[in-house]
């Protein structure tokens, strides 16, 4: 355990009162290993001061894990993602930290096989979660709102309100982005 007051990069990750438990067999457990005899996604799901954050590319945790945890943690999920340098990038080898990682289809990964972080954005990760079956406006406020709560910015960013600032994007049908605001100026 270790204190935190930034994004986290696991599958998932429990933030108890400043404190974060980082505890990436959480895809595991749905997968049926609990061999060390734990529960700890259990346990931290039935305390409401408990927030978990979850990478919900579809390779990291698997979708039908995606809506256990919307279940377990009812309005208490935070998207996040610990995306690559090559996220955004076509196919082709990048290097993550002195280390060689190929890019293939989506997923980016070290030479023994290893999935070395996420090619994918917050934003990407966010449709994910409706894809996989979890109400828009629940994946729209895992994705905004619940992590500037989180960090303590909930003032400054997460929402469209006057007096915050003014990075948003405007998404049509299927939450296709249309244009991007940073500072309140279009972008794109």
């Amino acid at each position: 355990m270790r204190f935190t007051n930034a994004q986290v990069f696991t599958p998932a990750g429990f933030v108890y009162g400043g404190f974060e438990v980082e505890d990436g067999r959480f895809a595991a457990v749905f997968a049926g290993d609990r061999s060390d005899g734990t529960d700890l996604e259990g346990a931290a799901s039935e305390r409401e001061d408990v927030t978990a954050e979850l990478i919900c590319d579809g390779l990291h945790v698997h979708p039908s894990a995606v809506r256990m945890a919307f279940r377990l943690f009812p309005g208490r999920i935070c998207l996040i993602s610990d995306s690559l340098r090559c996220c955004g990038m076509p196919d082709g080898d990048y290097e993550l930290g002195g280390q060689q990682v190929r890019l293939s289809g989506g997923v980016a990964r070290l030479p023994d096989g290893t999935i070395a972080g996420a090619a994918s954005d917050l934003f990407a990760d966010m449709r994910n979660a409706v894809r996989f079956g979890i109400d828009r406006d629940e994946a729209i406020r895992a994705a905004t709102i619940r992590p500037a709560a989180v960090i303590g910015r909930a003032s400054e960013i997460g929402s469209i309100e006057v007096g915050k600032l003014a990075d948003f994007v405007v998404c049509g049908a299927g939450l296709r982005a249309e244009s991007v605001y940073i500072n309140g100026l279009r972008i794109c």
